[in-house]
């Protein structure tokens, strides 16, 4: 921040940790895990589960995740992959017309919830079901309806239209709901309570699966109890390069973070320093640099199982100096036509006081996902008061406590009602033919969007209660 540019967002110092997410909600559950006496892998886990409840369109249980963890003590970095595959049954002759964007028929594997949860094994040291009581309780009892969530909600009403289930929960009377308007979802409430309960293993091999494996091809999608038993979140070594005395690491592929570190090592034999900030020299160099690095990234944006970047190459400032001779300071070179970047996508950062970090980014690919909605008939126990994260030592507040449950293979007493996981993403850069499909979004896709947060983000936007004054 500088005295010519306005920061629309609070500087927030923190002296024992810190979180950051596109939702203050989401945020908010991070913090409340640091005050318990978390660490970053533990905030990361509570705001990353809460962000798939407040920012439906952006990611969820039927998305996909990276987490980049950096472990201060041993002073080394690991990536949890959790980006789930196509099913066994998306064959190139059943997608011989191309792959949709939206639908049934574009939904894939999920692995959010297992990179999640394998970070969380890792390096977590709260309870597992603790750290889902917020998005627990946000899910049940609802969040107002933020300005972004009405934009996205409009932008894609088509893909919510897709399934009714969506159009019940995300829309009001067939349209964006005005701003203010409680979302409650609470049959993934009962789902992240499931989750909460077992764990991961129920989402991929358990009770939850079997369910899932019987209502999935009732919605029309190809994804079997096989595929989702076979998945694994992958743990990872991060790609990184130097740039101007810094050492800055991403995840590997089928991630394209590499992108980005080809962009730095472009920029970096331009005098940055010399232009001012948001000066037409400063941007012509940052959007030429970044036309260079999506050609590469369209030759070798892949999955690593089929095709290995050369990364010693395309990375390398010899090479990356090649490229910067091409930018031409008085002309703009060409767009290409490219596919479809990332897709709508929801990024958190948190940290602890020991120093250890947690960077995340979910995706469902496509506003709202494929649009479909998954449900499957269950019988549910009284509902149960969930505990809050509550601060240690001495917090007067009780901690998450799991309800008793009755066991999910059988019917337990209480209303029948049906689970969902919320929409599912969309087919993504791991099924070949991927770039068949023009985007109809992308002349607008890097268009500025209101910044969350700002001077309401102290405000409890959920509608359910004040914000707990809690113990700095």
């Amino acid at each position: 921040m500088t005295d010519q540019i306005r920061c629309y967002r609070p500087l927030i110092a923190g002296r024992r940790g810190a979180t950051a997410a596109n939702h203050p909600l989401a945020a908010q559950a991070g913090l409340m895990a640091l005050r318990a006496g978390g660490n970053a892998a533990d905030a990361a886990v509570a705001t990353a589960l809460t962000l798939g409840v407040v920012e439906p369109m952006m990611s969820g249980l039927g998305g996909d995740a990276f987490y980049h963890v950096f472990d201060a003590k041993s002073g080394k970095s690991v990536v949890f992959n959790g980006t789930g595959p196509a099913p066994r049954a998306a064959t190139p002759e059943r997608y011989a017309g191309g792959i949709p964007r939206t639908g049934p028929l574009s939904v894939s594997v999920p692995g959010m919830l297992a990179g999640l949860e394998a970070m969380h094994r890792e390096y977590g040291t709260l309870a597992w079901a603790e750290l889902c009581t917020e998005a627990i309780r946000l899910a049940r009892e609802g969040f107002g309806a933020t300005p972004n969530y009405r934009h996205f909600a409009g932008e894609y009403l088509a893909t919510i239209q897709v399934d009714r289930r969506s159009i019940a929960t995300f829309l009001r009377d067939g349209a964006p709901p005005p701003v203010g308007t409680l979302i409650v979802q609470p049959d993934l409430a009962r789902t992240l309570e499931e989750i909460a309960a077992d764990g991961a293993e129920t989402f991929y091999r358990g009770a939850l699966a079997r369910r899932l494996a019987t209502a999935l091809p009732e919605c029309g999608t190809l994804v079997t109890q096989a595929d989702l038993a076979e998945f694994q979140a992958e743990t990872q070594q991060p790609i990184g390069i130097d740039y101007r005395g810094f050492r800055v690491l991403q995840a590997p592929p089928n991630s394209t973070g590499f992108v980005v570190l080809q962009e730095l090592k472009i920029a970096e034999n331009f005098d940055l320093a010399r232009m001012a900030l948001g000066s037409a020299d400063l941007v012509h160099v940052m959007v030429e640099a970044k036309k260079l690095a999506f050609a590469d990234r369209e030759r070798w944006g892949s999955d690593p199982r089929t095709l290995q970047p050369p990364f010693d190459e395309i990375l390398s400032a010899d090479y990356c100096a090649r490229l910067a001779a091409r930018i031409d300071m008085r002309h703009a070179a060409p767009t290409r036509s490219l596919t479809d970047a990332a897709g709508d996508t929801t990024y958190f950062c948190t940290a602890d006081g020991e120093g250890n970090a947690v960077s995340g980014i979910q995706s469902i690919n496509s506003g709202f996902g494929s649009g479909v909605s998954d449900g499957w008939r269950h019988r549910y126990p009284p509902q149960q008061p969930h505990g809050l994260l509550a601060p240690r030592p001495g917090a007067s507040e009780p901690s998450a406590s799991r309800p008793t449950r009755a066991p999910h293979d059988e019917p337990a007493a209480g209303a029948e009602g049906r689970g969902t996981l919320g929409c599912f993403r969309h087919a993504g850069r791991r099924q070949s033919g991927a770039d068949q499909f023009p985007d109809r979004h992308r002349d607008d896709r890097f268009r500025p969007q209101p910044a969350a947060g700002g001077r309401d983000a102290a405000l409890d936007l959920d509608g359910a209660r004040p914000i707990r004054q809690l113990p700095a």
